[in-house]
C-alpha cells in the first residue's frame, strides 16, 4: 500500500490517473490507481492522525531498542511491526503508554494519549491488514487497563484539563469587522474572505475541508433560487466529516440549508455578496474550485485567477481576520461553526432545528460547540447571593443606582417615563442616558454579583 497520499488529493483527481478510452465502455486500472482510491477512502485528517500516532510508536520503539542495547533489557525477540501478533503489540503498548512523552518532555494529555492509541490501531488495520480492536478485544485487556490508569493519573495532576477550543465570534465583534473594513466587498481578497466568513457562519461549515471542497458550476453544493419573490442560497452537502457517502450513508439524507436574501443591510447580504463574487470569476475557468486566488491587479471585471486558493491559505482566513482583536482567544475557521451553534442556541432555537442546520448527528456533539450564556451565569450568581426573589426591575435599579457612584454629570437629559418595565429601563439607559451630557471626574462601579452595592 502507498504509505502517504498528498493531502490535496481529492477523489475527483483520481480520474486523471485513469487511461480513458472513449471507444470502450469499461476501462482498465493499475494497482497504483486502486491503491490511491483505497487511500482516499480515509479522510485526510484521520490519515494524518494515524501516521502521526504510528510515527510516535516507531520513534519510541527505536529509542527503547537503543536503550536496551546500551543498558541491558529483557531478553526477548524484538519483532518488526508487520510480524507482530496481538499479544506482542499488547505487551509493547503497556510500556509505551506509561513512558511516552512529547518532544518537550511533557506528558501527553489523556485525550491525546487515547487518540494516539486509536491511531496506532487504525494504522495496523490499514497498513498491516489486522482486524484488531484495541477497545474491545480481550487480547488487549492489559494495555486497556494501563491506558485507563494512566489517563486517571494524568487527570488527577491536571494534565489536559484546559482544552484549547476555537472561540466563537460575537455579533459585536462581527460588527466591528464590518465597521473597520475587515469584512467587505471593495477588493478581491476582502470579498473572498467575507464570502468564506458568511458561508461558514450561515451554513455552519467545518473548518477548512468543507470550504476547500466547495465547487462552482452545475455540480456545485451552492445553488441560487427564488421563493415568493425572495432570493435564497441553498447549500446541499455531498460529503463531510460525518457523512462520507459510502455504504453506511446510503439511506442518510444529506444536510440541506437555506439562507434568504434581504434579511439585513445590503452590505451584509450574503446573496448579494455571493452574486458579486461569482460575477468576478474568470469566464469559462478551467477549474471548478469555488475559492480562486485573488488577483493583486484585477483585470477589469476579472478579480480572480484560474487557480484554486491553497488549502493552507483557506485554513488561515479566520485567524488573519481576527488579528485586530487583541485578546487571548483562539480563532480558527472552526470558530465560524461554533459561532453558528452559539448564536442559534442563545436565540432560543431547539436542538433538533439547530442539528439540521449544522449537520450534527448527536445532541452531545452539538452542545460541545456551545458556550454558557453569561446572562445565565449572572442569574445563577444572583440566586446564590439571595437576589433570586427580587424582580428584574429591582435588580436593574440597584445596578443603575450604583453605576454612576461618585460621578459628576452635567447637562444630562433624564428620561421621562413612568414605564418601569425592564425593556424600557434598558432602552433608556442605552439610548438617552448620555444624550447631551458632559461627564467629568467619573468613576464607574459595577456590582453584577452583589445585592449590597
Amino acid at each position: 500500500m502507498i504509505s502517504e497520499i498528498d493531502e490535496d488529493l481529492h477523489i475527483d483527481d483520481l480520474l486523471n490517473f485513469v487511461d480513458l478510452d472513449q471507444d470502450e465502455r469499461f476501462t482498465t486500472i493499475s494497482n497504483t490507481e486502486k491503491e490511491l482510491l483505497l487511500e482516499s477512502a480515509i479522510p485526510a485528517n484521520t490519515r494524518k492522525r494515524n501516521q502521526w500516532a504510528f510515527k510516535i510508536l516507531k520513534t519510541w520503539n527505536e529509542w527503547r531498542k537503543k536503550y536496551w542495547a546500551e543498558n541491558g533489557g529483557p531478553s526477548i525477540v524484538l519483532k518488526d511491526f508487520d510480524e507482530m501478533f496481538a499479544c506482542d503489540l499488547d505487551y509493547l503498548l503497556q510500556d509505551f503508554i506509561i513512558s511516552a512523552r512529547k518532544e518537550n518532555k511533557e506528558p501527553y494529555p489523556p485525550a491525546s494519549l487515547r487518540s494516539i492509541i486509536s491511531g496506532i490501531m487504525a494504522y495496523f488495520r490499514h497498513q498491516f491488514s489486522r482486524t484488531w480492536d484495541f477497545f474491545k478485544d480481550k487480547e488487549f485487556s492489559e494495555s486497556r487497563k494501563v491506558l485507563d490508569a494512566k489517563m486517571r493519573e494524568l487527570t488527577r495532576h491536571g494534565v489536559g484539563i484546559n482544552k484549547r477550543k476555537a472561540a466563537p465570534i460575537s455579533m459585536n465583534t462581527e460588527n466591528e469587522m464590518w465597521d473597520q473594513g475587515i469584512l467587505g466587498d471593495d477588493d478581491p481578497k476582502k470579498l473572498m474572505n467575507t464570502i468564506l466568513y458568511l458561508l461558514g457562519v450561515h451554513f455552519a461549515l467545518r473548518s477548512r475541508e468543507e470550504h476547500r471542497s466547495l465547487r462552482f458550476g452545475d455540480d456545485s453544493q451552492l445553488k441560487l433560487g427564488s421563493e415568493d419573490g425572495v432570493e435564497f442560497l441553498k447549500y446541499r452537502e455531498d460529503c463531510s466529516k460525518t457523512r462520507h457517502g459510502g455504504i453506511r450513508d446510503r439511506f442518510r439524507e444529506p444536510k440541506e440549508v437555506i439562507v434568504y436574501g434581504g434579511m439585513t443591510g445590503s452590505h451584509k447580504d450574503l446573496i448579494l455578496l455571493y452574486k458579486k463574487y461569482i460575477s468576478h470569476r474568470p469566464p469559462e475557468a478551467k477549474t471548478n474550485a469555488f475559492y480562486l486566488k485573488p488577483l493583486k491587479n484585477p483585470k477589469g471585471n476579472i478579480w480572480y485567477a484560474e487557480q484554486p486558493v491553497g488549502v493552507n491559505t483557506i485554513s488561515m482566513v479566520v485567524k488573519n481576520l481576527m488579528k485586530f482583536k487583541e485578546d487571548s482567544n483562539f480563532y480558527t475557521n472552526h470558530s465560524l461553526r461554533r459561532t453558528a451553534v452559539c448564536r442559534l442556541n442563545q436565540a432560543g432555537f431547539d436542538i433538533e432545528s439547530i442539528k439540521k442546520r449544522t449537520g450534527h448527528n448527536t445532541n452531545e456533539g452539538l452542545m460541545a460547540y456551545d458556550v454558557v450564556d453569561k446572562t445565565k451565569i449572572v442569574a445563577q450568581c444572583n440566586a446564590l447571593y439571595g437576589d433570586s426573589e427580587k424582580k428584574d426591575t429591582e435588580i436593574m435599579k440597584e445596578r443603575a443606582g450604583s453605576l454612576f457612584c461618585g460621578a459628576t454629570i452635567n447637562n444630562c437629559v433624564k428620561p421621562k417615563t413612568n414605564d418601569e418595565t425592564i425593556e424600557n429601563v434598558m432602552k433608556q439607559k442605552t439610548d438617552s442616558l448620555f444624550c447631551g451630557a458632559n461627564i467629568s471626574n467619573c468613576t464607574f462601579k459595577f456590582y453584577l454579583n452583589s445585592s449590597n452595592p
